[in-house]
């Protein structure tokens, strides 16, 4: 079961790293899971962002989206680590559990 999910989330974007530990850093799968839009100008700046289908703040989006560079999962305890967003720990920590009971 697990196996399964660690093969989804790295289809979907999710990198994995064992050196010390075992982690899945979320990477694009994290956008995916809490359902981030963001749209960019050519100088790479944002400009729209909606999460959840409602429009939100560039200045929130970038800050999420600096959030969620950090996110990863510990393969050990099935629990979102490195982010500090509780809102967003809640949202990932759902996706991964739905993941997980597949």
């Amino acid at each position: 079961m697990k196996d399964k999910a660690i093969k989804i989330m790295i289809s979907e974007g999710a990198t994995r790293w064992q050196k010390k530990g075992d982690r899945l850093y979320l990477n694009k799968l994290a956008a995916k899971a809490i359902n981030l839009k963001l749209d960019y100008y050519k100088t790479g700046n944002i400009s729209s962002a909606y999460l959840d289908g409602e429009k939100i703040s560039n200045t929130r989006g970038a800050r999420i989206v600096g959030e969620l560079k950090r996110a990863y999962v510990d393969v050990d305890t099935w629990t979102i680590q490195g982010c500090y967003d509780d809102d967003l720990v809640e949202q990932l920590q759902s996706y991964i559990d739905t993941l997980i009971e597949a």
